[in-house]
């Protein structure tokens, strides 16, 4: 059975050593006023899964995974929903060493209200990290008129021997959705709720971090 780890923030440091053949799943659940960093380093073919959810307040978070050894694989799915004034500075990290390796990283953010999200992501191999496959994919929906995002998508490639990519978007919900609902007989809040829902949905892969984004939004709609 794959061992699992919560991470609250009542640590400010917290450091992974992924031993061969292992598999770890970590779920990251932040809020209020936190600042963590989270490093990972995984040997040959172990695996780790993070789970990151950041849920207001003025949160700090660097998430960080080392590939040293050969056939080691990363996936972090995350989310971020902001309200009022709720700053975030998140920093996700994805180094690849050996051969062999692989790192999917992709986030999904709505901002309520007046939030804003300073995002870095970075995906780095080097020249010894050959046959390697990774992506990065951040993606921010605005709900808020003063709601705001940085992001800064960056890939530091240094082998050709590799399949990379990054990508990040900001959006408003499409009004052609909300017509589509319209059409329907769907009001325009429960259709914002809905879109917002299925657009997190996409990122949440641990149960409990589902039951507090249902708060959060919630709180959000009221």
């Amino acid at each position: 059975m794959d061992k699992q780890i919560l991470i609250d923030g009542s640590q400010p440091l917290v450091e992974f050593a992924c031993e061969a053949n292992t598999a770890l799943d970590v779920v990251v659940v932040l809020k209020d006023s936190t600042k963590v960093k989270c490093i990972a380093t995984l040997q040959a073919d172990s695996v780790i899964r993070w789970h990151s959810a950041i849920l207001g307040g003025n949160v700090e978070c660097e998430i960080i995974t080392h590939h040293l050894g050969n056939g080691s694989s990363s996936e972090h799915t995350g989310i971020f929903v902001g309200h009022q004034h709720d700053k975030f500075v998140l920093n996700y990290w994805s180094e690849h060493v050996g051969e062999h390796t692989t790192g999917h990283i992709t986030v999904h953010g709505v901002l309520f209200d007046s939030a804003y999200t300073d995002f870095k992501g970075n995906v780095k191999i080097l020249k010894s990290a050959t046959d390697t496959t990774a992506s990065l994919t951040e993606h921010t929906l605005l709900l808020g008129d003063k709601a705001r995002s940085d992001a800064v998508p960056q890939l530091d490639i240094q082998t050709n021997a590799v399949q990379a990519a990054h990508s990040s978007g900001i959006s408003r919900i499409d009004a052609e959705q909300l017509f589509y609902c319209a059409s329907r007989g769907i009001a325009q809040e429960l259709a914002e709720q809905m879109i917002v829902r299925g657009f997190l949905a996409e990122c949440i892969t641990d149960q409990s971090i589902q039951a507090l984004v249902d708060q959060q939004l919630d709180y959000a709609a009221e």
